[in-house]
């Protein structure tokens, strides 16, 4: 699982659609109607349990879901969150080998049944016969929600320019995109919970996210008293401390004191040590910046000693990385082939926004 505070938007994200009725609900309002048709949306389980492969269950953890057609055939739901602030051109070709990877796993999973069936008819004296091979769809989602205006194609031929006739020897599907800045607040539907995360999502990039937080919490204050209601609150108050730009914690403070209703105590109550403990690990900053130091120091002297340049050479870019970026690089300074190499990677990850490249509000949001 990915850490809040480095990647709050992922992490946010998953909080949200780990819970199986947030992702039916989402399935019922936002997906084509001519796709939600033909879905028992009733039967939508997560599936990560069904990779025993590590790795794979590592990189579908919370974002893969089976569910049933309603003809009785099963099919795969692939939900790729995208938490960048900018526009990802590559993102179709990033689905396909996800959606290749658990075709893979299907297939060495039916390959072990085949066997077993054989197995077993032939000591039973009866023929084997081989049915024929029906991959289950997959239906890959992008929900998006960054700061630019989405004008990828959402088609996998759009990566390519080629003449006409080369274009049946290319590999061809669309992804369904969900661009939250699309959605009027009207139009964000669904389970309170899911609206609560949605309408977060979409307005945590924008300054006007302050004018627009009153409205979320007075959502949860509906559901305050079911088993969810404080989890949600929690899960939302994590998420603005760790990933709102236009909004710190005194502010997040005063709206909490103006929105929640008197009797509501222990929503309240709850908020108020949220509040405070983000203010307390704002106070850890110095030792962070001691940490970002130490790595960017031993970055340039592994470079220095494997490629014989300048040290300080890459101190202008490294000072403002955060420290998981730092961690990435100083692993990278042990095993680059080149200094090409590494620099790429430099430039890749200095050009990727994240919330710790923002500059903080306060002292206290420091560590955001």
């Amino acid at each position: 699982m990915s850490d809040p505070i480095t990647h709050p938007h992922d992490h946010y994200f998953k909080e949200i659609f780990s819970h199986k009725e947030n992702a039916i609900d989402f399935v019922r309002h936002y997906l084509p109607a001519d796709v939600v048709k033909l879905l028992d949306v009733t039967t939508l389980e997560i599936s990560k349990d069904s990779f025993v492969d590590s790795s794979l269950q590592e990189l579908f953890s919370d974002l893969l879901y089976q569910i049933s057609l309603r003809n009785g055939q099963s099919a795969y739901i692939y939900l790729l969150f995208d938490h960048k602030s900018y526009v990802d051109e590559r993102v179709s070709l990033q689905l396909l080998g996800y959606m290749v990877r658990i075709w893979e796993f299907w297939l060495k999973q039916q390959d072990s049944k085949r066997k077993e069936l054989r197995k077993e008819l032939r000591q039973h004296g009866q023929d084997f016969r081989l049915e024929k091979l029906s991959l289950p769809p997959i239906i890959p989602l992008v929900l998006y929600h960054g700061k630019d205006k989405w004008q990828v194609s959402t088609d996998f031929t759009g990566l390519f320019d080629l003449p006409s006739e080369f274009r049946q020897y290319t590999p061809q599907y669309q992804y369904w995109l969900c661009d939250l800045s699309g959605y009027s607040d009207a139009e964000i539907q669904g389970a309170i919970m899911l609206q609560v995360g949605l309408l977060a999502l979409k307005y945590i990039y924008r300054p006007e996210l302050r004018e627009h937080l009153p409205y979320l919490f007075k959502l949860l204050q509906q559901i305050q008293d079911k088993p969810t209601g404080l989890a949600s609150l929690e899960t939302l108050l994590r998420y603005l401390l760790s990933g709102a730009e236009y909004v710190n914690e005194e502010e997040l403070a005063q709206v909490v004191k103006e929105s929640i209703e008197k009797g509501a105590v222990t929503m309240g109550t709850i908020a108020e040590k949220l509040i405070l403990r983000g203010r307390q690990e704002g106070r850890q900053e110095g030792r962070q910046e001691g940490l970002q130091r130490g790595l960017s120091i031993a970055i340039q002297q592994n470079l220095a000693i494997r490629f014989g340049m300048k040290r300080k050479i890459y101190e202008p870019k490294l000072r403002n990385l955060p420290l998981a970026k730092l961690r990435q690089l100083h692993k990278m300074a042990l095993t680059v082939a080149s200094l090409a190499e590494f620099e790429a990677k430099l430039q890749l990850l200095a050009k990727e926004p994240t919330t710790t490249d923002a500059p903080p509000l306060s002292p206290q949001m420091a560590t955001s």
